[in-house]
């Protein structure tokens, strides 16, 4: 299983826990478990809450991830 590291965001200011490592299937789960909730790749009606995914591997390739509003599924 791949290893990520995740940043939780609230209103684009950081959690102040900085990346936590953890290993998960994919990305988007390695941002769920750790910040809690459905996650989505997509910006439109993004909640409070995203997460910056780095693959601890290749930390370039970077992804985000946005909770819907309410913290419910799109």
């Amino acid at each position: 299983m791949p290893k990520y590291k995740v940043q939780c965001f609230t209103y684009d200011a950081a959690d102040g826990k900085g990346f936590q490592e953890i290993d998960a299937p994919n990305a988007r789960a390695a941002a769920e478990k750790v910040c809690g909730g459905p996650m989505r790749s997509s910006q439109e009606q993004h909640g409070q809450l995203r997460a910056r995914v780095r693959l601890v591997s290749d930390p370039r390739q970077e992804q985000v991830f946005y909770a819907p509003v309410g913290g419910r599924p799109s």
